[in-house]
């Protein structure tokens, strides 16, 4: 979860580019690749609240990082959980 915080902003800001590649693609601008990986980008970029996830997923993330900065580790830390 911590290494979520960079690749949600980042993603939030290429959405509308990769939007504009999809339309583009579309429309017959530029050849459209025949993969599953841009099915899935052009389903996903058709939800209208995209963004809005994303930010949602950006808002947790950065309230639960600090907690995961120094609880996740190899050594057991679950007494010092407890008060």
């Amino acid at each position: 979860m911590a290494r979520n915080v960079p690749v949600a902003e980042r993603t939030l800001k290429i959405l509308t580019f990769v939007a504009e590649y999809v339309a583009v693609a579309n429309s017959g601008g530029v050849t459209q690749p025949k993969n599953k990986s841009f099915e899935i980008v052009h389903e996903c970029i058709n939800d209208m609240l995209l963004a809005a996830k994303y930010n949602l997923l950006l808002v947790n993330a950065r309230e639960i990082q600090p907690f995961l900065t120094e609880y996740q580790a190899d050594k057991p830390l679950l007494p010092f959980l407890c008060n």
